[in-house]
């Protein structure tokens, strides 16, 4: 069978990879766990009572 593949590098590729692929379902664990909890400073509420994520250069508060 002919080589089909628009990338043919592809047949340089190792049978199986280097590293294991992150667990993704853990980290995202992690990162909700993080912006939302208040003391942390990310998410907030504000005056008017919405919550708000604050970012490094957006964030106005001191």
């Amino acid at each position: 069978m002919a080589d089909q593949s628009a990338m043919s590098e592809v047949k340089y590729f190792p049978d199986v990879p280097r590293h294991f692929p992150l667990n993704w379902s853990v980290i995202a664990d992690r990162f909700n766990k993080y912006i939302m909890d208040d003391k942390n400073g990310v998410r907030f509420t504000d005056k008017e009572g919405f919550h708000r994520f604050g970012a490094f250069v957006e964030d106005g508060r001191p």
